[in-house]
């Protein structure tokens, strides 16, 4: 900009750099619990790890049970996610 090839920065935009997101509200534990109660059987697990683990719906949704080392309670290190 300082040569004066361009007159105005075209990157600049109105309203950039406010952050507007309103806040959101935390589901606590005993929610959570409630939920995971209502649910069947077959969708308990993800309303947990959603509630209590924080995963989003695409990680809910990609993993599989190869993923998850039951015995030793962790991640298989060497699994292709």
């Amino acid at each position: 900009m300082t040569d004066g090839l361009v007159e105005a920065n075209p990157c600049r935009c109105g309203g950039t750099g406010t952050e507007r997101s309103v806040e959101r509200r935390i589901v606590g534990p005993e929610l959570v619990l409630e939920l995971a109660d209502a649910m069947t059987a077959r969708f308990r697990a993800m309303v947990l790890l959603a509630g209590f683990g924080g995963l989003r719906l695409g990680e809910l949704l990609a993993l599989r049970r190869r993923h998850v080392d039951l015995a030793a309670g962790t991640s298989p290190s060497k699994s292709r996610w």
